[in-house]
């Protein structure tokens, strides 16, 4: 047993365990049962604060528009408004692009309008900023899976949408940092981590071998506005690292080594809980005595509520399950189908959104799960096939 730091205040321990087992998924191929992932059980000594999740800083009135990004989309505007408690989504048979609902009233405000200005494609991976005034998406001329995007900035106090990076590319989904300067994603084509500094427009490249991945799958995740923890590729097909990557460049923490088939991770807000995919199981680890429990196979998708205390994912292909860590080890199966967008939670962890597909066509509807009174609300929405549903729970 050998400990390391990750981040002052956090000693961590490297223990080597047998890779879990379950149904793998068809993109992962099975390993030999004896295969061992060397993973570090994090016990927390003293993890510095709960991961930050907004500033309370009087946002700025500053244009991200104004690096003049050379692509041929120009920038767009739409009436300034206030975004809290809008659940922002893609309109994609209406041809409307980034739209917003507002689930209380049911008001609809498009964003984006890709018809109005003579757009096709889609906008999808939605990514609301900490303080709920931005919305950071990918915006894609073809509707091919893994196809060259834009990464695209909806700024709603200005009323201004635009592209803040020079060139199309296959990116994944754009992640902010605590601290709303900062936004990072993954430049799948070139294996790269990439982080856009808002304050001045620079892009820089803070890691190398990322794993290739689903432009949702593998999203890095923010521990602190100083630190991007990643899936990091190996010499071996389909066995990664979870890296931990200091943004200044210096040098990064392994945080799980060799693992086969891991495919995404979340950790609580409040640091306590680490949820991963690996080989079609979801494995909950407690941050602060590092034991494990395999909540079981074929499930995928983990999404923490804002206050930590639900854990909410995907079953299957169309199924969705939760569980309540703090006071429960069982899952719960929801009786309704339906697949999750990538920030499914209102701010009263109470509610998420999720996308129905009720009879297996290509229609869908956006609709909202109550915890407390266990009713699921559809939305008035009149597309036929809204996407990517994002709730501002900011």
């Amino acid at each position: 047993m050998k400990n390391i730091s990750i981040l002052p205040g956090i000693t961590i321990f490297l223990v080597a365990v047998t890779s879990c087992t379950g149904n793998a998924p068809t993109s992962t191929p099975a390993t030999d049962a004896d295969a061992v992932a060397t993973i570090v059980a994090a016990t927390l000594t003293a993890f510095p604060t709960a991961i930050p999740t907004s500033t309370e800083a009087a946002p700025k009135l500053l244009s991200f528009c104004r690096f003049g990004a050379t692509s041929s989309l120009a920038t767009t505007n739409f009436a300034p408004l206030n975004g809290k408690g809008a659940i922002a989504y893609s309109s994609d048979s209406l041809q409307e692009g980034l739209t917003l609902i507002f689930p209380d009233t049911g008001e609809i405000v498009p964003l984006h309008q890709l018809r109005t200005h003579g757009l096709v494609g889609t906008d999808m991976s939605i990514s609301w900023s900490p303080d709920g005034t931005k919305i950071a998406f990918l915006y894609s001329e073809s509707w091919t899976p893994r196809s060259e995007s834009y990464l695209m900035l909806a700024d709603l106090l200005l009323g201004e949408i635009c592209p803040i990076v020079n060139v199309q590319a296959r990116y994944g989904r754009p992640v902010w940092s605590p601290d709303g300067d900062k936004l990072t994603f993954v430049d799948f084509g070139n294996s790269q981590l990439k982080l856009i500094k808002l304050d001045d427009g620079s892009e820089l490249t803070i890691a190398v071998n990322v794993f290739e991945a689903s432009f949702d799958e593998a999203r890095p995740m923010w521990l602190d506005s100083e630190h991007v923890v990643y899936i990091r590729a190996t010499e071996t097909e389909f066995v990664t690292d979870l890296v931990n990557q200091p943004i200044d460049g210096s040098v990064s923490t392994v945080v799980m080594e060799k693992v086969s088939g891991l495919r995404d991770f979340s950790f609580s807000v409040d640091g306590k809980w680490l949820a991963y995919s690996v080989r079609g199981n979801i494995i909950l680890r407690n941050l602060q005595t590092g034991s494990e429990q395999n909540l079981g196979d074929d499930l995928s998708s983990p999404y923490w509520s804002p206050d930590s205390n639900y854990l909410l994912g995907k079953a299957g292909l169309s199924a969705i399950w939760l569980i309540q860590p703090n006071s429960s080890d069982q899952i719960t199966v929801l009786n309704f189908f339906g697949c999750l967008g990538n920030e499914p939670w209102a701010s009263d962890s109470q509610r998420f959104a999720v996308l129905l597909c009720a009879d297996g066509s290509k229609s869908t509807k956006i609709a909202v799960y109550d915890l407390n009174t266990t009713e699921l609300q559809e939305l008035p929405i009149e597309d036929l096939a809204p996407s990517f549903p994002a709730w501002n729970n900011h």
